[in-house]
């Protein structure tokens, strides 16, 4: 064994040169054996303040390798249009009225083309028993950053969306309504400029 080959002369002088090394360590050198359990695992890559009440609702819609975040709000500009391509950097490219210019609505994507708002009115002069009736306008998103209203229907006392189908179902004192949406066109070949995008509308 070693130990048997050490007499004290030597003992001594690996004494003194192991204190030499130890003294020579400092605490930093032993940071990455701490205990690292609290540190963040998330970070802010960006704040984007908005003007208006709190937001009431999210949603999110990508195409052409651009995202799109739809930020519902109970105030003037109703939907909030923000491109969120790059996280760090979003920005407001566009806002959508609840219909009849009210301040308080909701907004729903359906499928992959069409949204629906909605906003809720008052008639004073229906019976306090009737169903309150809303006003529901649904919006064409081939175009996302600039949503388009292409059909209105007031009176609405309930909506019920089907996105797998597009189809989206009205209720009003004229009965039922059922609008649906046309079916995107084919998507185009993917090239090699299509590489680097986050989600290409080709196949």
């Amino acid at each position: 064994m070693i130990c048997n080959k050490l007499n004290p002369g030597n003992l001594a002088k690996a004494a003194v040169v192991i204190f030499a090394l130890c003294a020579s360590i400092t605490p930093s050198a032993f940071a990455n054996t701490k205990d690292n359990s609290n540190a963040k695992s998330a970070t802010v890559v960006a704040h984007l303040p908005l003007a208006g009440s709190a937001a009431t609702d999210l949603s999110l819609r990508g195409q052409n390798g651009h995202q799109y975040l739809y930020v519902a709000q109970n105030s003037k500009n109703a939907v909030t249009v923000i491109d969120v391509t790059k996280p760090a950097k979003p920005e407001i490219v566009s806002h959508v009225a609840w219909p009849n210019g009210k301040r308080t609505g909701r907004f729903e994507l359906v499928g992959t083309r069409m949204a629906v708002t909605e906003s809720l009115s008052s008639d004073s002069s229906s019976p306090a028993a009737a169903p309150q009736t809303e006003t529901v306008n649904v919006l064409d998103l081939s175009d996302p950053a600039n949503p388009r209203t292409i059909e209105s229907f007031p009176g609405v006392t309930s909506v019920l969306t089907e996105g797998p189908r597009n189809l989206v179902y009205f209720t009003n004192d004229q009965g039922l309504w059922i609008l649906s949406m046309h079916r995107d066109l084919p998507l185009r070949a993917c090239t090699s400029d299509d590489a680097t995008a986050i989600m290409p509308a080709c196949q």
